[in-house]
């Protein structure tokens, strides 16, 4: 890819470059408990794995379906808007 588009390198750079972005959260949302939040970016080795190979996950999963009932009202959530904006445009 990069000897047909000599470019690629710098426009995946710039893309990935977390610095360049910026998010706004407005809205409500579900089950929080606190009055504010914080996020923390960590660099992270994409080509490991978390779960074990030989790690059987089903083991402890216990799914639950409810099931609605006549005078259940349906749930009203507004889900929270987010805003992503770019510090400089990738020309």
């Amino acid at each position: 890819m990069f000897q047909k588009y000599p470019d690629a390198r710098r426009i995946i750079n710039r893309l990935t470059d977390e610095t360049q972005y910026e998010f706004t959260l407005n809205g409500r949302l579900e089950f929080v408990e606190g009055t504010d939040a914080s996020v923390v970016w960590e660099k992270v080795n994409i080509t490991k794995r978390d779960v074990l190979v030989n790690e059987d996950t089903t083991k402890s999963t216990h799914p639950y379906v409810a099931k609605s009932g006549l005078l259940d009202k349906p749930a009203k959530v507004q889900y929270p808007e987010v805003q992503i904006s770019i510090k400089e445009p990738v020309v």
